[in-house]
């Protein structure tokens, strides 16, 4: 069917669904929401289906509602039920408004809403979850700077997982997603952007690292601590005093790992400082009239510490210790 005629015969089919009894009618609107990622008004038809008097229907897909009564965090509406089905499939940015809007409605932050739809959609599909759906979603989010404060809850929930393989594979991949965040030609105030979400999501995932598999633990520390050299130097060494704290639950390598953190801690630390007074000695320049004018206009009079700091640290040597193995 050509790509034109799809549309008219998804909404022909939708208005004939909906003059159903709900007996009939809830699977058949069920398998018609997860068609809509094959028609190129996707967001329109997703719309549609949503604003149908069956789904608002306390029985749609039940499933989901089942699987989120035995997950502990909290209720969802209907539509939400509906939005899980095929949540994951969905594409980004394109899409990013009608799953804002149904969000919107949840209790809490937009943000979190959205991560619990994406959460419950990863529930459903158990044993038979795929890397690369889920690689794909994280990507979609970091490319989209919408979904950028998505990430963060994301690696909240994961705690949430009920399967330790899926626990691992999730932190690796939000770990990945990361590096996605960032791209030539950003802003200044992009790329602190950027840092920020990369901190919140590595410092999460930290905290969560005794609810990983044992034997996963030192790989997903090493993970994080990999990917936390994207930062500047402060957040840096705030994502590997976090580790540090968890260094008991990487066993059997506990003080070999201690050790390796302590001695970036204080690379870092010592180079953080050196920033430090290379901010204050510019700062001061500013109100010493003994430099030239012109050399005390560079500096702004309303400096950014992080912006300066960030430029300072892109001229200064951070000797980057190896990682054990």
């Amino acid at each position: 069917m050509a790509a034109s005629e799809r549309g008219q015969a998804f909404m022909t089919l939708l208005a004939h669904i909906n003059a159903l009894p709900a007996q009939s009618g809830l699977p058949a609107l069920e398998c018609l929401t997860e068609s809509v990622i094959d028609l190129p008004e996707c967001e329109a038809a997703l719309r549609a289906v949503l604003q149908t008097p069956l789904a608002a229907h306390a029985q749609v897909a039940l499933d989901v509602m089942e699987q989120a009564e035995k997950s502990g965090l909290g209720a969802l509406s209907p539509q939400v039920h509906l939005l899980v089905l095929v949540i994951h499939r969905l594409p980004l940015p394109e899409c990013m408004n009608v799953i804002s809007e149904v969000a919107a409605q949840q209790p809490g932050p937009r943000a979190r809403a959205v991560a619990l739809l994406y959460h419950h959609a990863l529930v459903r599909e158990g044993d038979d979850f795929r890397n690369s759906s889920y690689a794909s979603v994280t990507k979609k989010l970091a490319w989209s700077v919408i979904g950028w404060d998505v990430l963060p809850h994301l690696a909240e929930l994961s705690v949430n997982l009920p399967f330790a393989h899926m626990r691992f594979d999730v932190h690796r991949l939000l770990a990945d997603a990361c590096s996605k965040l960032y791209r030539d030609g950003m802003s200044e105030q992009e790329r602190m952007a950027a840092h920020d979400i990369t901190a919140s999501v590595l410092l999460r995932l930290t905290n969560a690292l005794s609810q990983q598999p044992r034997e996963t633990r030192f790989e997903a520390a090493w993970k994080v601590a990999e990917q936390a050299k994207s930062l500047d130097p402060e957040r840096h060494r705030q994502v590997i005093l976090a580790i540090r704290s968890q260094a008991n639950a990487i066993t059997p390598r506990s003080a070999e790992f201690r050790t390796w953190c302590d001695e970036r801690i204080e690379t870092l630390s010592r180079t953080c400082g050196r920033l430090g007074e290379a901010f204050a000695f510019l700062v001061g320049m500013q109100a010493d009239a003994r430099w030239p004018r012109t050399i005390r206009l560079a500096v702004p009079r309303q400096a950014d510490p992080g912006l300066l700091t960030r430029r300072l640290a892109a001229n200064l040597p951070c000797a980057d210790a190896p990682l054990p193995v």
